[in-house]
């Protein structure tokens, strides 16, 4: 089931919409400590000293109510308040049912950290807004220095779920979190999964309707079957591709992407570039033709005419000649995917449906910012640049996010550390240009693609490869549709 992503305001209104389903806010805070108390066991089945560490709201009630489930199964708690004000609500329902099963509640001491087989992260929820005040964020710091395993409730203290990003100077940096009702955006995209850890999901016996679910900007990505090719196909009906780039030295990039658009099934590539560029691509792939570029400052971009749909800017520097080169495909008003160099040149929408491929640096380019606000909030910064350009924007890194003009907005979870290598980039503007040629619909080609190429780093690393080259998804990629899943992904 596609899982919708929710921000931290949509979440605490289903929180609400569950409380008025019946269930009630102390059984929804009693089902989560349970849950988390289970989940714990299951992770740690040797732990005997948790050390949970409190805030003052609902997240610390849920910390509590797995508090006394530990206590009352033989281990050792120490409860640690950062903030002495009194409880209210439900977290006070929590403390006492915490007292009742024996659990001593003590004021914060960092040292205790040290007693700890696993520490639970019950400080702070969804609700925080801006950083963290000093006592929390040096609680905080005291957690990720301690070097004990984290189990973080909800999310992360300090994460702010609705960007992916730390709302102060740090979050905790979580072995584990377990995420109550709904999947919040920021766990998935950017640092924010790096301070989540593994997530694990507990809809805590609820589940939003549909229309809910409908309602959510974005949603984990989800791509429809490829449909099977009829027997009478033949190569004129799979879509002509013009690539442009691998200039000035850089003739492994466009080998690269031109190769992947013929993987992709494409039934016409044509590699428009330098002379040893070509040469490069047809000692790899004798299928794709070439056509050399004149050596003059203005040269023209032959193939234009029969092509369905051109790819510009790997390997295409950023000279006076490559931006006249960016300008001729603009011109000639074909479908395009603007990758890598050809993004610097992209001053309007451009007059033709397009795929925008940008990694962070590429995409504060395009919004006038510095990489670093990109990566603090990158479900704005790709929605922003998909309606300023009005283009799909697929915002490369961890947590892909694909977005829409109209502020649709689907997320990749597949992917790893093993793809942060030269080429990647360009493999996947390759794909989706290769996709795209064939099912003639950019959203769906950007989604097969990013999937496709987040899921076939993941076989080859679970096939116990530690590093990957770009050219290794390129060889092993079978075609749109044929990229095994595994157990576990």
């Amino acid at each position: 089931m596609v899982q919708a992503l929710w921000t931290a305001a949509q979440a605490a209104s289903i929180d609400r919409l569950a409380q008025g389903s019946g269930l009630g806010a102390w059984e929804l805070m009693q089902r989560a400590g349970l849950a988390a108390w289970q989940l714990l066991r299951r992770q740690w089945p040797l732990v005997r000293n948790v050390v949970v560490v409190l805030g003052k709201g609902n997240n610390a009630g849920d910390g509590l109510v797995l508090a006394a489930h530990a206590r009352r199964f033989g281990l050792r708690v120490r409860a640690m308040r950062v903030d002495l004000s009194q409880y209210c609500g439900t977290a006070a329902d929590a403390e006492q049912f915490a007292l009742c099963h024996g659990v001593i509640i003590e004021a914060w001491d960092p040292e205790l950290l040290k007693t700890a087989d696993v520490v639970v992260d019950a400080l702070l929820g969804i609700g925080l807004s801006g950083p963290p005040a000093p006592a929390y964020a040096a609680a905080i710091h005291a957690i990720n220095r301690a070097g004990r395993p984290v189990f973080s409730m909800d999310v992360p203290s300090g994460l702010d779920v609705d960007r992916g990003s730390s709302a102060g100077d740090e979050a905790v940096r979580a072995t584990l979190t377990l995420c109550f009702l709904v999947l919040k955006r920021g766990l998935f995209t950017g640092p924010g999964e790096d301070w989540a850890g593994r997530v694990v999901y507990d809809d805590l016996g609820f589940v939003p309707p549909q229309a809910w679910v409908n309602s959510s900007s974005v949603h984990e990505l989800h791509v429809p079957p490829w449909p099977s090719r009829l027997k009478s196909s033949h190569k004129g009906l799979h879509g002509r591709v013009v690539v442009v780039g691998g200039l000035n030295g850089m003739s492994g990039a466009a080998v690269l992407t031109a190769s992947a658009v013929a993987r992709a099934g494409a039934g016409w590539v044509h590699l428009v570039s330098d002379q040893a560029t070509c040469q490069a691509v047809l000692y790899r792939s004798p299928e794709i033709m070439t056509a050399v570029l004149a050596e003059q400052e203005q040269p023209d971009l032959p193939g234009l005419e029969q092509a369905d749909l051109l790819v510009v800017g790997p390997g295409l520097g950023r000279t006076a000649r490559a931006k006249y080169m960016v300008s001729q495909a603009l011109a000639c008003e074909k479908p395009l995917v603007l990758d890598a160099d050809a993004l610097y040149f992209l001053e309007h929408a451009p007059p033709c449906p397009a795929v925008l491929t940008p990694h962070p640096g590429e995409a504060a380019h395009l919004l006038g910012c510095s990489s670093l606000d990109v990566q603090k909030d990158r479900f704005s910064a790709a929605a922003s640049m998909a309606a300023r350009y009005q283009s799909v924007v697929i915002l490369k890194g961890n947590g892909t996010l694909i977005a829409l003009p109209d502020g649709r907005m689907q997320l990749c979870r597949a992917g790893n550390p093993a793809m942060a290598s030269p080429g990647m980039g360009d493999v996947l503007a390759g794909m989706v240009a290769g996709i795209w040629a064939q099912c003639k619909d950019p959203f769906w080609a950007a989604r097969m693609a990013v999937l496709e190429h987040a899921r076939l780093a993941d076989q080859l690393v679970h096939q116990g490869r530690h590093t990957l080259q770009a050219s290794d998804l390129v060889s092993a990629w079978q075609g749109p549709g044929q990229t095994l899943t595994f157990s576990g992904m």
